[in-house]
């Protein structure tokens, strides 16, 4: 639904499909709320760390690849802010999601 509606922002539709699906999670189940920041936290962190080391390896990388039409010009260390943001959501949602969709608990 969201592709339909903005098309040309895919990080943007995923960022905000991935945020609904977190925000239901941690309505329905407040003890994943936790799990929920952890996972998007780690999972950021190695998304960062990854990148760092292809730049490192490769110079120029990031800015040679990435598309910044339409995105702001935030940076972190020359990644750009959507990037991190999608990763912090995305890790947030499928950190939780098999404990969610199994009814599992954490102890």
């Amino acid at each position: 639904m969201l592709q339909v509606l903005i098309p040309q922002y895919s990080i943007y539709n995923l960022t905000i499909a991935s945020l609904i699906g977190a925000l239901i999670i941690s309505i329905k189940r407040p003890d994943l709320i936790n799990q929920l920041f952890m996972g998007g936290f780690m999972f950021m962190l190695t998304y960062f760390l990854v990148f760092i080391a292809i730049e490192g390896i490769f110079p120029g990388y990031v800015d040679s690849s990435f598309v910044r039409e339409g995105i702001t010009k935030i940076t972190i260390f020359k990644i750009p802010l959507q990037e991190l943001l999608i990763a912090f959501v995305g890790g947030a949602y499928w950190s939780s999601i098999y404990e969610y969709a199994r009814g599992y608990r954490i102890k």
